[in-house]
């Protein structure tokens, strides 16, 4: 598992939304801890102001999916993306949307 950290990238915004309108994302804890135990998720996004239990929770869940992890954008700020007031966890379900995303990151 690799962490990688970003504070903001309307390029990495614009791939997740385009990733969430082909249905290839899960939003919230729920739906992410759901993907993670089935093993469905490529990437995981936490938002960069989690808070540590929760980031601990999905870390453990993420060690034996083999997905990556990004910690990107706030809570409010993935919210406001996707209709909610905050929104602190996500799972791009692609494996493509995933590497593109991911190397946005290194752009």
């Amino acid at each position: 598992m690799d962490l990688m950290v970003v504070f903001r990238s309307s390029k990495i915004e614009s791939l997740v939304g385009l990733a969430y309108r082909a249905g290839k994302v899960a939003l919230g804890t729920a739906a992410v801890e759901e993907v993670l135990q089935k093993k469905k998720a490529k990437l995981l996004i936490l938002s960069a102001d989690i808070s540590a239990n929760t980031e601990n929770h999905f870390v453990r869940l993420l060690e034996n999916s083999g997905s990556q992890l990004l910690k990107t954008g706030t809570k409010r700020n993935w919210g406001a993306r996707f209709g909610r007031k905050e929104l602190a966890v996500l799972a791009i379900l692609d494996v493509h949307f995933a590497s593109g995303i991911l190397e946005a990151v290194k752009e």
